[in-house]
């Protein structure tokens, strides 16, 4: 039986019917409303049909002959408002008259339910209907709630089935606070459900779906969206990437890269992320949501990292588009690439030498470029000690190779210096190679001169009547020799000899191509021979 504090019983003669009629009307409400149209519920035995406001609108045809025959009827409703020693039933089209030895209660409230017996009667232009029993019974809320009490505490079902029980009579009354009472009583099944179904993402988001359907609160169903993609990343045989999709496609929040969180949501994310999410405010929900995308991301990333950290960059960049909040996490996988590379510097290509050098400043980490690049180079010079010229060659490109990238000058000396080696080693294997080494070294600002390998600076200083410098230059000075000569001018047109008793006078005339032509005179005594003989002058011939 209900509490006693939710009926008024009118009748002291009827108090025991009443009693019993109102612990069966509690469940009769049921049947009574389990359709929009709210059937009849079939009473006790001992009673007549029980009649709500629908059923009794339905059957208005039928009014005319229960008035005929004095038919006896009971009908249920909700109070609506009295008027003299009348009242009136919602959405019922006529009054009830009470007998004046059992009136009304004086303290009604709206839509509190009545249920009364007695016969419709005729009055001159209406109807009317006269009650000889009422019994006052609570509104449906007080109802719901004290049949709630009755049920097992977590069970859903008998939960849903009361809500569903009531939602007729809460959609026939268009009454929005009944409606909201329901939607709290299956928002608590739901409650329950979700504890239940806490491991089961697939349960859950059928959860999901019936509170769309039902209409729950938004807040419960973010809620429980929030909850399926926690249990799907929790599940052994979660794809993370599926996770994350599902977690993009189905909550809120998960984007807001500028969301913040207190120290306590953070604190209380770490703990249990649902907990921490159900616990929040709207703002902080955004946080907890954003942060927990943020470690599925991130997890998802780390799993593509290889074991030596060879690709850290590419993770970090990764992090850095997606999550950039993780700025801490992205450093530490650049760092980590970085250990990697430096630890397989002397295995680098050039091209992987000056990434590594940019990534290294890149990362404020340029004190570390010097001794990368030393190391390669020993490992460069260290890799081809043993392939002769070629080798040397080889070892002094790289040499010229970094002095050229990063300004190191002692590393471009050691480069010319191991080009110089490479010429003395072809000079005397093989002229051409020397040639083009040569070559090389000119172009770095090195020439052959005087035996020795000179800078322009150097030979510039030189004097002008030098005789290498002249032969450089394609002149002829005093004191070259006859093969000096020839070497820088070629063999002559054509020779002449003044010759005394003392000594011999030889001019060798070379004719000029249109300008003046050049004479070069050599003076020796007569026992000596041209190749002894050294240049005493040279003039100048008016050309042809």
């Amino acid at each position: 039986m209900k509490p006693a504090s939710l009926v008024a019983v009118v009748s002291p003669a009827f108090a025991t019917e009443n009693h019993k009629r109102l612990h069966l009307s509690l469940f009769r409400f049921a049947a009574v409303l389990a359709s929009c149209i709210l059937t009849v519920a079939v009473a006790h035995p001992a009673m007549a049909q029980v009649l709500d406001a629908g059923t009794l609108n339905g059957q208005k045809d039928q009014w005319d002959d229960w008035m005929a025959n004095g038919k006896r009827l009971t009908i249920t409703g909700r109070f609506e408002g009295r008027a003299g020693t009348s009242f009136r039933l919602s959405r019922i089209p006529f009054s009830f008259e009470p007998p004046r030895n059992n009136p009304l209660p004086e303290r009604m409230r709206d839509a509190q339910r009545i249920e009364v017996s007695g016969r419709l009667i005729s009055r001159p232009g209406r109807i009317v209907f006269d009650v000889n029993r009422l019994s006052v019974l609570g509104t449906d809320t007080e109802i719901i709630r004290e049949r709630q009490k009755e049920l097992p505490p977590d069970d859903a079902k008998a939960i849903y089935d009361l809500a569903d029980e009531f939602q007729p009579i809460a959609d026939f009354f268009s009454d929005a606070a009944l409606n909201n009472e329901l939607i709290a009583l299956r928002e608590t099944g739901c409650q329950i459900q979700r504890r239940e179904f806490r491991d089961d993402p697939e349960r859950l988001r059928q959860l999901t779906e019936f509170a769309k359907q039902r209409k729950l609160s938004n807040r419960l169903i973010e809620s429980l969206k929030f909850q399926t993609v926690v249990a799907e990343w929790k599940s052994q045989r979660a794809d993370l990437n599926t996770v994350i999709r599902h977690i993009e496609e189905e909550t809120t929040g998960w984007d807001q890269r500028s969301a913040t969180g207190t120290d306590r949501t953070e604190e209380l994310f770490r703990a249990d992320p649902v907990a921490a999410f159900d616990a929040s405010g709207e703002n902080d929900r955004l946080y907890v949501c954003r942060r927990f995308y943020r470690m599925v991301v991130l997890q998802a990333l780390q799993t593509q990292l290889k074991p030596d950290g060879s690709n850290g960059i590419q993770i970090a960049t990764q992090i850095r588009e997606r999550i950039p909040e993780e700025v801490t996490v992205a450093e530490s996988m650049e760092r980590r690439e970085l250990e990697t590379r430096l630890k397989n510097v002397k295995s680098l290509s050039r091209a992987e030498l000056e990434q590594l050098a940019d990534l290294l400043m890149t990362h404020h980490r340029g004190e570390d470029v010097p001794a990368a690049v030393d190391e390669w180079l020993a490992s460069q010079e260290k890799r081809f000690q043993n392939t002769g010229l070629s080798g040397l060659l080889r070892t002094a490109d790289e040499y010229l190779f970094v002095g050229r990238r990063w300004t190191r000058i002692e590393h471009t000396h050691k480069g010319i210096d191991l080009l110089k080696q490479s010429w003395e080693i072809a000079n005397a294997q093989s002229v051409k190679d020397a040639e083009g080494i040569a070559e090389r070294l000119k172009t770095l600002g090195w020439e052959r001169l005087k035996d020795q390998w000179m800078t322009s600076a150097q030979i510039e200083s030189l004097p002008r009547d030098d005789v290498q410098l002249a032969m450089r230059e394609g002149r002829v000075v005093k004191g070259m020799t006859a093969e000096q000569v020839i070497g820088t001018l070629g063999q002559p047109v054509r020779i002449s000899r003044l010759i005394s008793s003392r000594s011999i006078r030889e001019l060798w005339i070379y004719d000029g191509q249109g300008s003046a032509g050049v004479i070069v005179q050599f003076q020796r005594t007569r026992t000596e021979t041209i190749a002894n003989a050294r240049v005493s002058s040279v003039t100048t011939s008016k050309g042809r």
